[in-house]
């Protein structure tokens, strides 16, 4: 009789693997299309999003359990990186401007 090995891979092991692979490959694509002179375009954005969402998502889990047993401090830290993180994700870094 064989045996049979059953693995449990979470969601954030699962968001964590294809975040990473996605901006991988995203930052390769893009290098090479700069060399000549062109761009994705919105593919770009569209994968630059699911890319951080995912990763996003295999960050906030983890990070949470670390800050759940600890004290309140931490966990505002936690929950305003986490607000600011989804606000930079939506507008982009370049929504901030200064007059110089």
């Amino acid at each position: 009789m064989s045996r049979r090995y059953y693995s449990s891979v979470s969601a954030t092991e699962i968001c964590a693997f294809w975040g990473i692979v996605i901006a991988v490959a995203l930052f390769i694509v893009t290098a090479f299309l700069r060399i000549f002179g062109a761009s994705l375009g919105s593919i770009a954005n569209i994968l630059d999003l699911v890319a951080k969402v995912a990763l996003l998502v295999a960050i906030a889990l983890p990070a949470y359990g670390y800050v759940r047993g600890r004290a309140i401090g931490w966990k505002v830290t936690y929950w305003v990186a986490l607000i600011l993180y989804i606000v930079f994700i939506v507008l982009g870094a370049g929504f901030i401007t200064f007059n110089k």
